[in-house]
């Protein structure tokens, strides 16, 4: 008897129903001839249903007469089969062949671009700026690079403090933050000063001029672009001439990584520890999540995640650590 063969998806294999009397001999006549028959079934006492290699096929031809056995195929299975229809079409496959190619080809491409987050700033403009930093249909996806995009953004629209570009298949999609000021100091002079603490990652000045670098830990209120000018400079003189401030209005953004610690604590009751953990954990994360959808922060690696039981036992407190990157600068206007 031959070494069974190896089938996988690609083999050939047929399923045949025999039919006739004393099918023991039909069965051991195959194995004789080294014809391997699987799955072997009995629907009736004259009847028998296996599966046998394709190749095989023939070889069992002969055995059909000697007892008067009537053997039928019924199914074909494997992507063998497949295959060879195929290769008798090669107008199809050419067909198949090239439209996979065109599909592949045209996926690498951007066709839709599309905005989103903006409220003050016209779409429009935002597109515009966008199709100079070479974001426009038709566009390789693969030459675009999305800190050049958010930086070509940023400086161009003064009211934008946050700007991404995300590729979704061949859509390109421009996520942009609109600074808000009050209506009174909309237009006045003023600082940007960091909200919350953190370590600069970088810097995109649009007016005034930066007093902090990438690298640099900074505090809550810690002044990061100032808009005071150059005392001497021409400006400067012309304005405290006027009587008028020696001010402008800074604006730019400041990226630094954050830290934030959301705590959830759940009394352990009939899920156990276990099912109190899972709870609690799960209100962490989404406290974190509402964190960082508030700030239009983007986390950066998985958060860590610390797990405590207080009271003997009877509560679980599970505190979720994210890390992420947000723009921290807020205006704050000076007064004469």
């Amino acid at each position: 008897m031959r070494a069974p063969r190896f089938t996988g998806p690609w083999t050939r294999q047929v399923t045949v129903q025999v039919k006739g009397g004393r099918l023991e001999e039909f069965i051991n006549g195959c194995m004789r001839r080294g014809i391997g028959l699987r799955q072997i079934e009995r629907p009736a006492g004259h009847m028998l249903v296996a599966r046998l290699d394709a190749r095989d096929f023939r070889r069992l031809r002969a055995l059909e007469g000697r007892r008067a056995w009537q053997i039928r195929t019924v199914e074909r299975h494997g992507g063998g089969f497949l295959i060879a229809r195929l290769l008798r079409r090669p107008a199809f496959l050419a067909g198949a062949l090239f439209a996979a190619l065109a599909w592949y080809t045209l996926s690498s491409f951007v066709w839709f671009v599309a905005v989103e987050g903006v409220e003050r700033v016209p779409a429009a403009a935002v597109l515009e700026a966008a199709r100079q930093a070479g974001v426009a249909p038709g566009v390789p996806a693969a030459s675009l690079d999305a800190q050049d995009v958010q930086r070509h953004l940023l400086l161009s629209l003064d009211d934008l403090v946050w700007a991404a570009l995300e590729l979704r298949g061949t859509r390109a999609v421009i996520r942009v933050a609109e600074r808000r000021l009050p209506d009174m100091v909309a237009h006045g002079p003023g600082h940007i000063v960091a909200q919350t603490d953190g370590v600069i990652e970088r810097v995109s000045v649009l007016n005034g001029f930066a007093v902090v670098e990438p690298g640099e830990t900074v505090r809550a209120g810690q002044l990061l672009i100032s808009g005071q000018l150059a005392p001497g400079s021409e400006e400067f003189q012309a304005k405290t001439a006027r009587g008028e401030m020696p001010y402008v209005r800074a604006a730019g953004s400041v990226f630094a990584h954050v830290w934030h610690e959301s705590t959830a604590e759940v009394v352990v009751g009939d899920a156990g520890v276990e099912g109190a953990t899972a709870a609690a954990l799960a209100v962490a994360r989404a406290l974190a999540e509402e964190w960082l959808s508030a700030r239009r922060a983007e986390a950066v690696g998985e958060p860590a995640v610390q797990v405590e039981e207080l009271a003997d036992g009877g509560v679980v407190r599970v505190t979720v650590l994210v890390q992420a990157v947000a723009d921290i600068g807020e205006f704050r206007p000076v007064t004469w």
